[in-house]
């Protein structure tokens, strides 16, 4: 049986071999009952100057993903979530801070796992697309 990081690992490979930035659903039902229009790119859902977007990328029956865009210098403020969650890094380059102190930089491929009732924060180093699954 593989661990939860095993798996982990084995979800961020597959994210990197069949998406490589890429939205390939087309025309798919959500469990909202709403189809989605196609996707050709991760930027198509981001269509804004602002230093920090935030969209729904996939929404199923056990949980979200989201993708987020944070321009350089940008900043995701301070928050908690309820459930575990994991941000990826599919482009770009970020700084992920939590109250404990603890600091890393997120560039492509990397992950960062999220606790319950952690703040924590993200900054944009350069302009970059993260994915955020809970």
């Amino acid at each position: 049986m593989k661990t939860s990081n095993q798996l982990c690992n084995s979800f961020i490979v597959f994210l990197c071999l069949n998406f490589n930035g890429f939205a390939q659903e087309q025309n798919i039902k959500n469990p909202n009952t709403q189809i989605m229009t196609e996707i050709t790119h991760l930027n198509a859902l981001h269509k804004t100057d602002k230093p920090l977007s935030v969209k729904v990328l996939f929404k199923g029956e056990e949980g979200v993903t989201r993708s987020l865009l944070i321009k350089k210098d940008g900043l995701l403020p301070e928050h908690t979530t309820s459930i575990p969650a994991i941000l990826v890094c599919v482009t770009g380059k970020v700084t992920y801070e939590d109250e404990s102190g603890y600091q890393t930089v997120l560039e492509p491929g990397n992950f960062q796992t999220i606790e319950p009732n952690i703040k924590h924060w993200v900054k944009g180093l350069d302009d970059s697309q993260l994915l955020l699954m809970k």
